[in-house]
């Protein structure tokens, strides 16, 4: 390849899924940069508590056991990206059918896990979503999801960040 393209790993679903995470190939000798993307929260009930100890701290748990068992590229540390997306906010139907999806309560979450993150992983990411989909929750297929001009925006987003975090290497770097 004429440059050294970044790969993106995505996970959002729940830590039952990490099991595949060997499938991945994160462990190689490919000399790119390595993204895992960690989205929580509703899997959760919104709890902060709960998405933390059932989830975020498993999964960023595995991903340090994965880096560390990897004797064929010990620099993988220093090629791995690790982003974690607060949660979103919902519309106000789907707020009155999941009060624990109430838009305070995401707030508190989203704060809760960041804090947890700077904390714990100051090398993770944390990506706010908060203020990009506050005034959107009409803009959704079903009061949750949000339609393809929130996700463009937040794709382009995640997108920049990635290339940011590729350029800028010492900071994001996985430190174990």
């Amino acid at each position: 390849e004429p440059y050294n393209s970044p790969r993106f790993y995505m996970h959002t679903s729940n830590y039952d899924e990490l099991h595949q995470i060997e499938s991945w190939r994160l462990c190689s000798t490919d000399e790119r940069f390595r993204f895992i993307s960690l989205q929580a929260g509703t899997h959760y009930d919104t709890n902060a508590t709960h998405t933390i100890n059932n989830y975020l701290q498993p999964a960023l748990a595995k991903i340090t056991r994965l880096i560390n068992s990897c004797t064929i590229n010990p620099s993988l540390g220093s090629k791995m990206r690790v982003i974690y997306i607060g949660a979103p906010v919902v519309s106000s139907h789907i707020e009155k059918l999941y009060p624990q999806q109430h838009r305070s309560n995401v707030k508190f979450h989203n704060l809760h896990v960041h804090g947890w993150l700077v904390n714990h992983y100051p090398h993770v990411l944390y990506i706010d979503v908060y203020n990009l989909t506050k005034n959107g929750t009409d803009h959704t297929s079903d009061g949750f999801h949000s339609l393809s001009d929130v996700n463009m925006i937040k794709a382009s987003y995640i997108l920049n960040v990635m290339d940011a975090m590729s350029r800028n290497g010492s900071w994001y770097a996985w430190s174990t």
